[in-house]
């Protein structure tokens, strides 16, 4: 007796029991058919293609397959970037290979959508070792607008202050650099305070690469430069005392 009151009330208001499980299989067979689609797309072969996505295409983990040349990594937290005619990437970067730049490399994974287009890699296959290409010259502005994001570059600028700091756990250096504009961080993978010396207030050159602050809206606020090691930074003019 209930259950007739139910299906009638059902058809009352114009119901169909047989179309929820339509639409669950019609919204099941889309959402293969959509998978299916990206798994057959050919992955993107070069950096130029993968940064000519937008954020919306780059979320949809386009697989990707392509050779690049290592400028920064940083093991312990999956943080690579690499380089390869004139673009850059980062990829958060999955492999027990102890990288090194100028390492060639072959990076196999998919995009996803971060500040801009980045890579996700699931296989990193070593090819050889090489050269790292030249820095590029960048500007504070040309950094703070996005227009260097991920490059290996050449910054110039003051040394106002120097210090160890932690970055998950481990100690590295941190500088903070004015420029003519504005102020960069610098974070070197080294800690040997005695490098230090008279590098505060000395007009240097730090090559690294280009990385932003971000707030929780993803709205770049800054500047950072990612150097390797203490190699990374030529003393072009030391201060004129001792601070």
């Amino acid at each position: 007796m209930h259950g007739d009151r139910l299906a009638s009330r059902w058809r009352k208001a114009g119901g169909n029991r047989s179309m929820p499980g339509k639409r669950l299989i019609s919204m099941v067979a889309m959402a293969i058919g959509c998978t299916m689609a990206v798994r057959a797309q050919p992955p993107l072969t070069t950096i130029h293609a993968i940064r000519s996505l937008s954020n919306t295409g780059a979320a949809r983990n386009l697989p990707v397959g392509f050779e690049a040349t290592v400028t920064y990594f940083r093991g312990y937290e999956s943080t690579l970037f690499v380089e390869d005619r004139g673009e850059a990437i980062y990829v958060r970067a999955t492999t027990s290979l102890k990288l090194e730049p100028g390492d060639r490399i072959l990076v196999k994974g998919t995009t996803y959508a971060d500040f801009s287009p980045d890579v996700v890699s699931n296989q990193i296959t070593l090819l050889g070792h090489g050269a790292l290409p030249p820095p590029a010259p960048a500007s504070f502005r040309e950094m703070i607008e996005a227009r260097r994001d991920c490059m290996y570059v050449a910054v110039r600028g003051v040394v106002r202050s120097a210090n160890m700091s932690l970055s998950s756990g481990r100690r590295v250096t941190q500088l903070e650099l004015a420029t003519e504009s504005g102020y960069i961080n610098v974070t070197m993978d080294n800690d040997d305070p005695a490098r230090l010396k008279g590098w505060l207030d000395a007009g240097v050159e730090v090559t690294g690469i280009v990385s932003g602050r971000f707030d929780g809206k993803m709205q770049q606020t800054g500047v950072m430069l990612h150097a390797s090691s203490y190699k990374n930074v030529r003393v072009l003019r030391p201060a004129g005392r001792d601070p």
